[in-house]
């Protein structure tokens, strides 16, 4: 197994577990996600990727914006507009988009 399998399953639990805490259904877990909280975000390092998570419920995919430079994502939407800046430049072609359960992901390659 490759390290980009490696990152491809572990990012794929993270969305997982997300969701799961997002709909309250984390088994023996105290924290109940209720739809109406501010928009939480969370950007995570990796050695060749960053991924950028969104806490967006209420939305459908379609109505969010998403740009990505090679320094910084911007997030657009009805009452929402979020900007953050990346510690290290990306390839913005390389972004890979996802919407599901009010989490927005996005997963960018950093540049060589």
């Amino acid at each position: 197994m490759s390290e980009s399998d490696d990152f491809d399953r572990i990012f794929e639990e993270m969305i997982s577990m997300t969701e799961r805490l997002l709909n309250g259904n984390m088994a023996g877990s105290s924290i109940i996600a209720k739809p109406e909280r501010l928009q939480r975000d969370e950007l995570m390092v990796g050695d060749d990727s960053l991924t950028y998570i969104l806490e967006a419920p209420g939305y459908e995919k379609d109505e969010l914006g998403v740009s990505v430079s090679s320094c910084d994502i911007s997030v657009r939407g009805r009452d929402l507009e979020t900007k953050k800046t990346f510690p290290v430049s990306v390839d913005p072609s390389s972004a890979k988009i996802g919407y599901n359960n009010g989490v927005l992901s996005v997963r960018v390659r950093r540049r060589k």
